[in-house]
């Protein structure tokens, strides 16, 4: 086909792309993660982290993987944070990790298909006493209305 014949080689962002997942190419770095060998994708802006994520959060490992969406991040928690005397980067560095921590949590709980065991009985009571759920969103985890820290014994 002639080149001026194309209509469109996609999207400006190929993030935007509707058709991304069925160009998507596996590579040994995709191997590398499924694996375990690897944990954390790092890269300039158009390395293809984006199609990583969406490989396996909408390709075929979606039910055992999870994107965080930080688009409605709440900012101003920071705000409170460094007002307490938290340092700057501290202050994101303990937000996020906390963030992960019950993302996780939760997304463990999800993955268990109601098939609950004694070692999840500490997340299942703490998200439930803290955000009504094991499925909080983003703002609530951030944000809660309050929080209930608990006491489980072994």
């Amino acid at each position: 086909m002639p080149l001026k014949k194309i209509e469109t080689f996609g999207e400006v962002a190929a993030e935007d792309d509707s058709y991304l997942l069925d160009y998507f190419h596996s590579t040994d770095a995709i191997s590398e993660i499924e694996d375990d060998n690897k944990f954390l994708v790092v890269g300039r802006k158009g390395a293809g982290k984006t199609a990583v994520v969406r490989y396996f959060t909408e390709g075929p490992k979606k039910d055992h993987s999870k994107a965080l969406n930080l688009r409605n991040y709440p900012w101003a928690v920071h705000a409170e944070v460094l007002d307490r005397g938290m340092e700057g980067v501290d202050a994101y560095v303990a937000s996020w990790r906390y963030l992960i921590a019950v993302e996780l949590a939760s997304f463990t709980l999800r993955l268990s298909e109601n098939v609950y065991l004694d070692a999840q009985r500490p997340l299942r009571e703490y998200l439930m006493s803290n955000y009504g759920s094991i499925n909080p969103a983003l703002p609530e985890i951030l944000q809660p209305k309050k929080l209930k820290v608990l006491v489980f014994t072994a």
